[in-house]
């Protein structure tokens, strides 16, 4: 409940009262979801960070975009915004301060876990097959694969080829990180936000449900920004992914409605992914680099 009220703080912050009730609204399908994870600390962090980035806050960017990432990796291409800048010239301080606490961040885990740790949340902890949520694992759990089991906590099926979902992670992260640098660029963050995640969604080979919840922050950013279009598919994920979320049972029973709707919710990411980095591609910037 902290980490939410945070968001829509920092979203009226930042913008303005319709944005925070935009995303009190739009994350509504999977809250329920999202107050029993952890995964509203990350997006705390990374609505705090572009927020503060919005507000010309760097030092508060350069502060929770990094400790984001101590809860999930993937608030930290949101460092990038430090880089770009509304009016002021990039100073070394922010910059200096988010390589301080990555820093901190890497001596902790190494202290915690050792090396095997980042290999084991790029694997997720090993596992050897899909989860049933992701793009390939939602196929394959569909077609009656007899294969599922739970493993590293989740329902999975199939087998990943070795080494896959790191490679998935090496597509999606340079992706990511170019779409937060042109969101800024073009003064669209949250259609950066929405491009960058949804294609880490869509490469992952876990994708659990409340990962979508990711999306919500971003999308109403772009609702109230103009990029309808793309905020309505993000919308569209986070209802579908409510939907079968409810009844998770039958997904993993492979009751073909829930299959269908496991699918359908994610073609509806892969277009999100398609439409805002096609929007981000032809939009003119109208911030110049200042580092």
């Amino acid at each position: 409940m902290a980490a939410d009220a945070a968001i829509l703080v920092a979203l009226a912050w930042a913008w303005d009262l319709p944005t925070a009730a935009t995303f009190a609204v739009l994350v509504l399908p999977v809250l329920d979801l999202l107050f029993n994870r952890i995964d509203l600390w990350s997006m705390a962090c990374a609505t705090i960070a572009v927020a503060a980035w919005q507000r010309e806050r760097p030092l508060l960017t350069a502060l929770f975009a990094p400790l984001g990432g101590a809860f999930k990796l993937w608030p930290l291409p949101f460092v990038l915004l430090l880089l770009r800048r509304h009016r002021s010239r990039a100073s070394m301080a922010p910059i200096g301060l988010a390589a301080g606490v990555l820093c901190v961040m890497g001596v902790v885990w190494l202290g915690v876990a050792s090396w095997r740790g980042l290999y084991d949340v790029l694997t997720f902890r090993g596992a050897t097959g899909w989860q049933i949520e992701s793009l390939v694992g939602s196929i394959v759990h569909a077609t009656g694969d007899p294969s599922l089991r739970l493993e590293s906590g989740s329902w999975r099926i199939g087998t990943i080829p070795r080494g896959m979902s790191i490679v998935l992670f090496l597509i999606a992260a340079p992706g990511f990180a170019w779409s937060v640098w042109k969101g800024a660029a073009t003064d669209r963050v949250g259609l950066g936000w929405l491009a960058g995640v949804s294609l880490l969604l869509v490469c992952s080979a876990l994708l659990s449900a409340q990962f979508v919840g990711w999306l919500a922050p971003g999308a109403a950013l772009a609702f109230t920004r103009g990029d309808r279009r793309a905020a309505a598919l993000a919308t569209l994920a986070i209802v579908l992914t409510g939907v079968f979320w409810k009844w998770y049972w039958a997904v993993a029973q492979s009751l073909p409605f829930m299959d269908a709707v496991v699918v359908i919710r994610n073609v509806v990411l892969i277009t999100l992914a398609i439409e805002a980095i096609r929007s981000l591609r032809v939009a003119p910037d109208v911030l110049k680099r200042s580092f």
